[in-house]
């Protein structure tokens, strides 16, 4: 298990180096590992955080220190009523940071979940 890596990336400045380093490692003969870290960002913090609200990071921290779990247990162990868990579940799963399991089980397929805010007096081309 790799690492999830959450971050701001506004504009597309982000996604053209990442395809740049793709191109250069290619163009270099290297080959990939089977499963590289997961990165995920977002446009500004006003959207990460409307997306990946306090409730969110609660209950993903739950699910990775205590999972497998279902989401009735989950639900009851953060005192969250049942659509509200449900809701948030559905908004992680979306975004590739919770998983279920064959038995129904929700888990954090990543080793750690990093969040990555940066500031910098750099303008913007």
């Amino acid at each position: 298990m790799n690492k999830a890596i959450i971050g701001i990336s506004p504009g597309q400045t982000a996604f053209w180096e990442d395809w740049q380093r793709i191109a250069q490692t290619i163009d270099a003969g290297e080959t990939f590992p089977e499963q590289g870290d997961y990165h995920l960002n977002f446009a500004s913090m006003g959207q990460l955080f409307a997306v990946l609200t306090p409730t969110c990071w609660s209950v993903l921290h739950k699910v990775q220190t205590t999972g497998p779990l279902s989401l009735a247990v989950l639900a009851q162990r953060l005192s969250l009523p049942a659509d509200q868990a449900q809701a948030v579940i559905a908004t992680l799963r979306e975004y590739n940071l919770v998983e279920e399991t064959d038995d129904g089980g929700l888990i954090v397929p990543w080793a750690t979940v990093e969040l990555h805010l940066t500031t910098s007096t750099r303008q913007a081309a």
